[in-house]
């Protein structure tokens, strides 16, 4: 029997048996796998612990038929201050379910599970709107798995969008790409013939968007809009997971 050192967080747990879990865990090895806990629910289990919802732990595990088995867990981070906090709970949740929608079985990504791991210390420790941290963390999440939205540079006259003289930016979720607006102004007497349609962004959002997906993951909470920006940075973010995910 092979033994595996692995670093995960338990994003899923079910129940099974009277004193065993099935969990799912996100690791910096093998990515989202099912896992077995024998005994995880005994109040005298060395694995009671470290088997909790959103518990960071180093596992040993042996592959078997159907499940890796859980040998033992040493705990790295129990998160404490998100998991005693409703309102912090409920986000992390949320996170928890767009990583599970996103993340097929055994696909294997350190930096999404750094990118998971950091949302969840930001969860804890920063007074940051919860809606903002959820889009935050889908764009990134996207870009990270290859799905970067094309908003560097004007898809039609090549021109660099990262020009502060442009008010308003236009994205095409259909073709993943924007144009600037003078562009757009000569794009406006087609767009009935080829059908493509322009989300307006503004200067802000814009900015936003690229600030998220160019920088390394613990800076990407950095920012802050006012609330309009913000919520035109949900919408444009939310329709392009949808998109890209649905």
């Amino acid at each position: 029997m092979k033994l595996l050192k692995v670093k995960g967080i338990v994003i899923k747990e079910t129940q099974y048996n009277d004193n065993d879990k099935i969990l799912t865990v996100f690791t910096d090895e093998f990515g989202k796998i099912s896992c077995m806990a024998k005994g995880a629910k005994k109040t005298n289990s060395s694995l009671l612990a470290p088997c909790q919802f959103l518990v960071y732990s180093e596992f040993v595990l042996y592959k078997g038929t159907s499940f890796y088995h859980i040998n033992s867990a040493e705990i790295i981070d129990t998160f404490y201050n998100l998991r005693i906090d409703y309102d912090k709970l409920n986000i992390a949740y949320d996170i928890t379910k767009v990583l599970m929608q996103s993340i097929c079985e055994g696909e294997e990504s350190k930096e999404v599970l750094s990118l998971f791991l950091n949302t969840m210390f930001v969860i804890e420790n920063k007074d940051i709107p919860a809606k903002q941290i959820e889009t935050i963390f889908k764009l990134k999440l996207l870009s990270l798995l290859g799905y970067m939205p094309n908003i560097v540079t004007c898809n039609k006259c090549g021109n660099s969008l990262l020009n502060n003289s442009y008010k308003n930016y236009y994205y095409s979720f259909a073709e993943n790409n924007a144009i600037c607006e003078n562009c757009f102004e000569e794009e406006l007497s087609q767009m009935s013939k080829n059908k493509t349609t322009y989300v307006k962004m503004s200067q802000a959002v814009y900015f936003a968007c690229v600030y998220v997906v160019s920088s390394p993951i613990k800076k990407i909470f950095s920012f802050s809009l006012d609330d309009v920006c913000l919520n035109e940075f949900i919408q444009y973010v939310d329709m392009l997971y949808s998109v890209v995910m649905f």
